[in-house]
């Protein structure tokens, strides 16, 4: 199961890319930590995925969002994932960086988001 934003969603050739795998695609354009956070246990647990991989904050950084915040929502999702699955092995994906004059980040915003998934991944035996 593939959950995030654009970067997710915009992903057309997810199967042919894991062809031995059943994939499904729950990414949403413009979507934020929140709004995965909201929609996980509907969108993502009750499709009972085998393993999970987390995408976003990109928009979270455009909308000039605090570090924390969606850092909080990243770990109340992973929270999520491993009450309702036990032992599920979860991907967090760190932010790439952005060139796109018309969404202007901090840098160090990126910096501390990026990480700080590094650092709850580390912390989890199954986050990756």
């Amino acid at each position: 199961m593939f959950v995030g934003d654009s970067l997710t969603g915009g992903w057309k050739n997810l199967a042919t890319d894991f062809p031995r795998l059943k994939v499904a695609n729950r990414g949403v354009g413009g979507d934020v930590s929140r709004g995965v956070l909201f929609r996980f246990a509907e969108d993502v647990l009750a499709l009972d995925p085998r393993a999970v991989v987390i995408e976003v904050g990109n928009n979270d950084l455009t909308a000039a969002g605090a570090p924390a915040d969606m850092l909080s929502n990243l770990a109340d999702v992973v929270a999520m994932a491993e009450k309702g699955k036990p032992g599920m092995p979860i991907v967090l994906c760190t932010i790439p960086p952005s060139a796109n004059p018309k969404a202007p980040v901090k840098p160090d915003a990126r910096t501390a988001m990026n990480e700080g998934i590094r650092t709850m991944a580390a912390g989890h035996k199954t986050t990756h």
